[in-house]
């Protein structure tokens, strides 16, 4: 038996061309034991193709270790 389906998928890509990003972190170490990092990244460009423009992101990790 010979099957054909027809239709449409997603698309495999998410690339949008002219979207950027920026990160700037921070990172710090107290003695060996304690770390901790701070990073804030930033969304921007293509217009309004770009739906991930309002996602910025702020980040802190705080880590000790024993």
């Amino acid at each position: 038996m010979i099957s054909t389906m027809w239709g449409k998928s997603a698309p495999v890509s998410t690339f949008v061309e002219q979207r950027k990003s920026f990160t700037a972190a921070l990172g710090l170490g107290y003695i060996n034991r304690w770390t901790g990092n701070l990073s804030y990244t930033s969304f921007f460009g293509a217009g309004d193709r770009n739906l991930v423009n309002d996602r910025d992101l702020l980040r802190l990790r705080i880590s000790y270790t024993f």
